[in-house]
C-alpha cells in the first residue's frame, strides 16, 4: 500500500476559495458565510483520486499566526482561532508561521 501525505498552504487555499465563491455569488457575498473546509476530509478525497492502494497518513496545514497588531482584526482573529481548534485532530499537523504587519513607506 502506498502512503500519501498532503501539504496545504492555508492562506493561498483560502484566497482561492474566496475568489471561487465571489465568482459564483458576486462581490456582495458575505465571505464569513462560505463553507468551512475539513482539511482532513479534503486530503482523504485527494488521496482517493489516486489509483488504488493509496492511504492517507498525514495532512500538513501551513498557517500563519497573526502578530498582535493583525490579531486586532476580527476576521484574522477568528480565522486563527478556527485553525487553532484543529490542533488535536488525527492525521492533521498544523505548521505555524508568523504573519507580521510592517509599516509601508510613504
Amino acid at each position: 500500500m502506498n502512503k500519501v501525505m498532503v501539504f496545504i498552504d492555508f492562506e493561498n487555499f483560502n484566497i482561492a476559495k474566496m475568489n471561487y465563491y465571489r465568482k459564483l455569488h458576486g462581490s456582495e457575498l458575505d465571505m464569513s458565510k462560505t463553507p468551512k473546509v475539513d482539511f482532513v476530509c479534503l486530503a482523504r478525497e485527494l488521496a482517493g483520486l489516486l489509483s488504488d492502494g493509496h492511504k492517507l497518513i498525514k495532512t500538513f496545514l501551513f498557517a500563519p499566526k497573526p502578530d498582535d497588531f493583525l490579531m486586532q482584526d476580527e476576521k484574522r482573529k477568528k480565522a486563527y482561532e478556527w485553525i487553532s481548534s484543529h490542533r488535536n485532530m488525527d492525521y492533521l499537523t498544523i505548521i505555524e508561521g508568523t504573519h507580521s504587519a510592517r509599516p509601508a513607506p510613504g
